[in-house]
């Protein structure tokens, strides 16, 4: 088998650390559920959506799984008012699935 390109480890690299700040940044709104402002969701869903066009290369599964991932978080950050306590572990824990597909 091939060794990936150059070029695809270090997309795959800034992916994995793209994932890994957003997971970072959620696993913060998990600790602080009610300290999570608007801006702070904001943030959060331009970081998803900037995390789109690089999931979209990898393609297959794991694109497909992303945007199970962005359709939820989507309408969790449209939605502010419906937010459950548990969502945010649960964001969490895609994530945390995400980079481990990505390895």
């Amino acid at each position: 088998m091939a060794a990936p390109s150059p070029k695809e480890d270090n997309s795959k690299e800034t992916l994995n650390n793209q994932l890994s700040k957003l997971e970072s940044e959620v696993r913060w709104c998990t600790q602080h559920p009610n300290d999570v402002s608007d801006i702070e969701m904001q943030q959060l869903k331009e970081s998803v959506d900037e995390l789109n066009n690089r999931c979209k290369t990898f393609g297959g599964q794991f694109y497909k799984d992303f945007q199970n991932f962005r359709k939820d978080f989507d309408y969790m950050a449209d939605h502010p008012n419906e937010i459950k306590t548990g969502d945010f572990q649960k964001f969490e824990d895609m994530i945390q699935q995400l980079l481990r597909d990505l390895k």
